[in-house]
């Protein structure tokens, strides 16, 4: 609670919107957090549950997150929770913009959005942004096919390169972009 409530401020004063409230469900309007054990098969995940009709399709949701972590390769559980938190809030102020986004995209920038919070060695992005650099020649809307690839999360590099040299504010713009167009990659060369 600590985490998400240092969290909330920080994206809001880079300009992000809030996550959309969820119509009491849970018994407040706050995005409900669940404790999961995944058993080593996940570590969170963010759930749309109440969404707009039409285009963009804009989501309420909550999240879930491993109950102790246990097994799992992160140095702490301080740490674990940070970027978890991190990770999938951001989920929730994607879906504020644009549920229906590519997973490169949502992957890519929740990850940009963990060293956003946490920028102090955060080993998660720092392996991803080496699978990144396993394969340079490929197209960053392009990961591999299958289940979620670390591509997708990797392309973090992208954004967080595209972030350092235009300020945070490229990707407030970005997400708003997501609402009006289906291919940000075009409108990013315009």
């Amino acid at each position: 609670a600590r985490t998400w409530d240092g969290l909330l401020p920080e994206l809001a004063a880079a300009g992000f919107r809030a996550p959309l409230p969820d119509d009491g469900r849970g018994g407040s309007d706050a995005m409900d957090v669940y404790l999961v054990d995944y058993a080593g098969n996940a570590d969170g995940a963010f759930s749309a549950e109440s969404c707009t009709s039409g285009s963009p399709m804009q989501c309420s949701g909550y999240f879930q997150m491993e109950n102790d972590f246990a097994g799992y390769g992160y140095p702490d559980l301080t740490t674990a929770i940070r970027v978890l938190t991190s990770h999938e809030l951001f989920h929730a102020v994607q879906a504020a913009y644009n549920a229906g986004e590519e997973v490169w995209f949502a992957e890519g920038t929740a990850v940009w959005a963990e060293q956003l919070y946490d920028s102090e060695e955060n080993a998660d992005f720092l392996a991803y942004c080496s699978a990144y650099l396993d394969d340079p020649s490929r197209s960053l809307d392009e990961p591999p096919t299958g289940p979620v690839p670390a591509f997708a999360y990797a392309t973090a590099l992208w954004w967080y390169y595209l972030s350092d040299h235009y300020g945070d504010g490229i990707l407030v713009d970005l997400l708003e972009a997501t609402e009006t167009s289906d291919d940000i990659l075009v409108d990013m060369s315009a």
